[in-house]
């Protein structure tokens, strides 16, 4: 954490992050040996496994196959036997705060403790991780409506939601549960008690969980910073921030990151290619082209590396362990990896002509038009000329990319979505009844990660047997990259409706315009709105621009 090197070991495979003393390294054949940092020479146990989590807590899980049970091992590498081998559970999480989320082959959700016992029974139909020692978690009732609680790491009850037609936030953090009401689009928080503390300005199009007292906020102008009890400590004016401790953020602007407090007040200014939050609040992490610093809270730096590129890693995720089921595909691996900070996206593959395009005259697009707010933007001055002529390239080609699905173009989408385009396809499924009863079991939200190739052919498939297909959108958002120039991200509702199906979900587009000529899609993802009639999806589930590493 002061940049200085532990070991000078060469690995054949690249390590993975230390977690409390430990990681992992690939060996020859493709399976993981645990290592103990202190100790190099040789892996800690002769087991070896397909997969190891991180050691958050004493206990992980780990893998022999894809697919197969999960094991609890220690930091030994050793099996610990499990006393939940009766619950019939499909899916589990890594630990969090002494306690790892399950979900049963019946959609039920409950939690192991790091011996594998089943400390709060698999009896809610929705749940989410431990965080500051409670979870929200859901009941349906007898007309099958969703109600959200809190409770503790022992299972009580510590309070009910009350709000209704809203999307919940998926954890409590400093005291704060975050909400999104579907009607109005406001954000605002509610205390440990479900009490709604505050909401946040008209005009604020995403908000996030708060982190050392702190939240980041967004709004048509920028991003900005809010403290707990909601007063605006940073205005919305910035590209990017991050926060980065309990008094600094990274604050980026015009293509520069500044170390600031958290008044704003700069520490320090670097053209930078990535940043990160500090380690234990010792030294943060500035990469500079083929150049990487460890600075210190004061702004200074502490140590420097010429030649060496340290991955910027973030393990602030969800790991996800799948236990492989009769009506799964051959995409189960990738369907419950729900949590994509870590996503690596593979930039500018180009195509050799440009593409067709008919435009719009935006200056006259009505207020009624889902583009309206964004179309004001690009009209108004207040951007760079690059700036607003991406942007207009953008509303040009998402209504392109509409019109093209209910004309069918598949040439404009072959030549539209990149060759290694990552596309994220969610879906609500429900297992079958049990035996024991005649309703289905609660819904679930999976995820298939489909090829160019698998959802241009499956697309195919659905314009030959549809003869319409309408597509709506609403809630249109552009999204500038703080750092990669000509990269932007477009979250926006889309509502899709054909002869066979219909469905109402978030729509996330990665694109590069790198290439104005011929400008590509790199990630496309679709979330659908509602887990089922009664149950919003989350509101810090949807994806948006921060969900995807492209450094």
């Amino acid at each position: 954490m002061e940049g200085k090197l532990l070991t000078d070991t060469i690995f054949l495979a690249q390590p993975s992050a230390v977690v409390n003393g430990r990681f992992t390294v690939s060996d020859s054949t493709g399976q993981l040996q645990l290592f103990d940092i202190s100790r190099l020479e040789k892996p800690l146990s002769a087991n070896t496994y397909y997969r190891i989590g991180h050691f958050f807590a004493p206990v992980t899980w780990a893998q022999s196959t894809p697919g197969s049970t999960p094991l609890l091992i220690d930091k030994q590498g050793c099996i610990i036997p499990s006393q939940h081998t009766h619950y019939d559970i499909a899916r589990v999480h890594n630990f969090r705060e002494g306690r790892a989320l399950i979900v049963t082959q019946q959609g039920k959700y409950g939690y192991l403790n790091e011996k594998g016992q089943m400390t709060i029974l698999p009896i809610y139909d929705y749940a989410a991780d431990f965080h500051e020692g409670k979870a929200v978690v859901g009941l349906k009732d007898e007309k099958g409506q969703m109600g959200f609680l809190v409770i503790d790491r022992q299972g009580h009850i510590c309070f009910s939601i009350q709000l209704s037609n809203s999307q919940i936030g998926s954890h409590i953090s400093q005291g704060r549960l975050i909400f999104k009401e579907e009607k109005s689009g406001r954000y605002g928080y509610m205390d440990e008690q479900g009490t709604p503390l505050f909401y946040l300005p008209d005009g604020t199009t995403h908000a996030n969980s708060f982190l050392h007292g702190v939240a980041r906020i967004k709004n048509d102008t920028g991003y900005g910073l809010i403290s707990s009890d909601g007063e605006l400590l940073i205005p919305c004016l910035y590209d990017s921030l991050i926060i980065a401790s309990k008094k600094h953020i990274w604050l980026l602007q015009q293509g520069k990151w500044s170390l600031a407090d958290l008044q704003g007040t700069p520490l320090l200014t670097q053209e930078t290619t990535g940043v990160t939050p500090f380690f234990n609040g010792k030294t943060t992490l500035v990469q500079q082209k083929d150049e990487t610093f460890f600075i210190n809270h004061h702004g200074k730096i502490v140590q420097s590396f010429e030649g060496i590129t340290i991955p910027l890693l973030n393990l602030d995720t969800t790991e996800v362990f799948t236990i492989q089921m009769p009506s799964t595909t051959k995409h189960e691996e990738a369907i419950n990896q729900l949590s994509l900070r870590n996503v690596q996206t593979v930039a500018n593959t180009t195509i050799g002509k440009s593409l067709t395009l008919h435009t719009t005259d935006w200056r006259k697009v009505a207020e009624n038009h889902p583009f309206y707010t964004e179309a004001r933007k690009v009209i108004s001055g207040n951007l760079t000329e690059d700036d607003a002529g991406y942007r207009e390239l953008i509303l040009n080609y998402v209504e392109h990319l509409r019109t093209s699905y209910t004309t069918k173009d598949i040439d404009f989408l072959e030549q539209l979505f990149s060759d290694k385009a990552l596309i994220i396809v969610g879906s609500v499924i429900r297992q079958a009844s049990t035996p024991e009863s005649n309703y289905l079991t609660p819904a679930q939200v999976v995820y298939n990660v489909r090829t160019k190739r698998e959802y241009l052919t499956r697309l195919k498939q659905v314009f030959a047997t549809n003869r319409s297909i309408e597509i709506h959108f609403s809630d249109f958002h552009i999204m500038r990259h703080p750092t990669r120039e000509g990269f932007y991200g477009v979250s926006l509702r889309q509502g899709y409706k054909s002869d066979h199906y219909s469905d109402d979900g978030y729509l996330f587009l990665l694109w590069d315009f790198t290439d104005p000529y011929a400008p590509q899609i790199h990630v496309r993802t679709w979330q659908p709105a509602w887990i089922d009639n009664d149950t919003p999806l989350p509101v810090d589930e949807v994806y948006d621009l921060s969900n995807f590493n492209l450094e």
